[in-house]
């Protein structure tokens, strides 16, 4: 029987600037190798709270570590010209918000370039 024990993975997936979306899959299963607290956390936003780390409740205590260890991972696996972009994030949802900003573009970056390369392809298929 398969042992669930992933004390063999040790480092994230190494991101070199190109090939973004296989990337985001390889650290995505990283992360949850970790566990799954940590993947789920980089989908939502995280607030560091401010009072004494002693009157946390487990609840935060959790969320904090998680976020700590996404944010380590994700900081991890860039290279240097990247983590110069996030390196001031404050959190683990953050960091992968500007990766995918940064390499995927927004929605409206995204409608662009779609029309932008089908009117390339109709001006093709006229010649």
């Amino acid at each position: 029987m398969a042992s669930r024990n992933f004390s063999s993975i040790k480092s994230p997936p190494k991101f070199d600037g190109l090939n973004f979306p296989t990337w985001k899959v390889k650290m995505t299963l990283f992360l949850k190798s970790l566990r799954v607290r940590v993947a789920k956390d980089i989908t939502k936003e995280f607030v560091e709270p401010h009072d004494d780390e002693d009157i946390w409740s487990e609840a935060i205590a959790k969320d904090y570590e998680a976020n700590v260890k996404a944010q380590y991972a994700l900081t991890q696996a860039l290279n240097d010209d990247d983590l110069s972009r996030i390196i001031n994030c404050k959190s683990a949802y953050k960091v992968r918000n500007d990766l995918i900003i940064t390499h995927e573009g927004t929605s409206q970056v995204k409608r662009s370039k779609v029309d932008l390369l089908r009117s390339q392809y109709e001006n093709f298929y006229m010649l």
